[in-house]
């Protein structure tokens, strides 16, 4: 945690971590439920969930930024969304709608939001289309940077 929490503080949008001696706030121990030493809690919107996952820093670091991020980003140029790709990593797939409206994949990025990220790009250049290799548009492009893997689909999109 103490390895992490500076580099989530420096975030654009910053991930703030807190520790707290379960020993000495009883009261607020109880009031989560924490019986074991040590607990690490991630709320969203005031819900706490338990984190089970691995306790490395780089991990925790990749795990939360997904975590805290928005279920569709909206991407409204080729910088954004070569942004979008840079920041999401290798860690999880990437799934870039273009030419969609966001509802249509607003559903799989709730149900597999902690798998993969899902955006939308609204504005973009035809040189970006060259670089994500689609002809045509709508086009939902699906990328996996740990195996250097492209797909195109074209559609429908029902």
């Amino acid at each position: 945690l103490d390895a992490a929490a500076p580099v989530l503080a420096n975030l654009k949008e910053p991930i703030v971590i807190a520790k707290v001696d379960a020993d000495k706030h009883t009261r607020l121990a109880r009031k989560y439920d924490v019986d074991a030493y040590p607990t690490v809690l991630l709320f969203n919107h005031g819900i706490p969930t338990e984190y089970r996952g691995p306790r490395k820093a780089d991990v925790l670091v990749r795990y939360l930024k997904k975590f805290a991020a928005s279920d569709v980003t909206v991407l409204d140029s080729d910088s954004a969304v070569n942004s979008f790709v840079e920041e999401a990593g290798t860690f999880f797939p990437v799934y870039i709608g273009f030419g969609l409206d966001s509802s249509v994949i607003e559903k799989f990025g709730i149900k597999y939001k902690k798998n993969a990220w899902f955006s939308v790009a609204k504005d973009f250049s035809e040189d970006l289309m060259v670089t994500y290799d689609f002809d045509k548009i709508p086009a939902l492009v699906s990328l996996n940077p740990l195996y250097n893997e492209r797909n195109t689909f074209y559609g429908p999109f029902d």
